[in-house]
């Protein structure tokens, strides 16, 4: 009984994971998928997620993941965090976002 009161719990607690609230959030994220989650908030939380980030260079894509982790353990701590970043050409018949919405929302960051 404990273990599904478990997963009710982390599967409660990382809604907003999966739903972009936070990760989303960060400048630079063009998408997170693939996202999964084990372990039980206030103790554990392991969270492994694919990134598509606006970054040109590694050093960018760098700061932008530590923002997301940094965010992600204010939530979720004490949480063990593993980020695959791919660039923002990456494309995958999985992810449902559009180049042109990309663009898009590089030009509204950039002002």
């Amino acid at each position: 009984m404990s273990d599904v009161w478990v997963t009710i719990m982390v599967i409660g607690g990382l809604i907003g994971v999966w739903q972009g609230a936070i990760a989303m959030d960060v400048p630079g994220v063009v998408n997170c998928h693939s996202i999964a989650s084990r372990g039980l908030i206030g103790r554990q939380v392991f969270i492994d997620m694919h990134m598509i980030v606006d970054a040109v260079d590694v050093e960018t894509a760098h700061r932008i993941t530590e923002e997301v982790e940094a965010r992600l353990e204010e939530r979720f701590s004490p949480v063990r965090i593993l980020i695959h970043v791919e660039p923002p050409a990456y494309h995958s018949d999985q992810i449902s976002y559009e180049a042109q919405e990309r663009e898009e929302g590089r030009m509204k960051r950039e002002g």
